[in-house]
């Protein structure tokens, strides 16, 4: 399984109802949530499924219902106010000048790019 608890992915625009997508079928309200960015709130290995905050995990999703990984971008642009604020007060945090700034994002943020 690709994701973990936290991690926030964007379903896949082109979900369809009643197809299998690894070991889950959609259904027609799934398909309602299509291109939107939700968190996961539970992984299940056993069974390779995944369950979401915005859906209070009332359905069952699997990597191939998601669009790639999201980029870094993506991830801060999809953040709330309260989130994005954590975010930067851990930026700041341990660092005194913009270049330990600059160091630290490009330690955890630019890792492979």
């Amino acid at each position: 399984m690709k994701h973990k608890v936290g991690d926030k992915v964007r379903i896949r625009p082109d979900l369809k109802s009643n197809i299998e997508y690894g070991c889950v079928e959609s259904v027609d309200e799934m398909c309602t949530l299509q291109g939107q960015i939700m968190k996961i709130s539970e992984v299940c290995t056993e069974n390779k499924y995944y369950l979401m905050e915005e859906d209070h995990g009332d359905f069952l999703w699997t990597d191939e219902m998601f669009e790639d990984a999201m980029t870094n971008g993506e991830l801060v642009r999809s953040m709330s106010d309260e989130e994005l604020a954590d975010w930067l007060v851990e930026v700041y945090k341990n660092t005194k000048t913009f270049d330990e700034i600059y160091e630290w994002l490009k330690e955890r943020w630019c890792e492979g790019e």
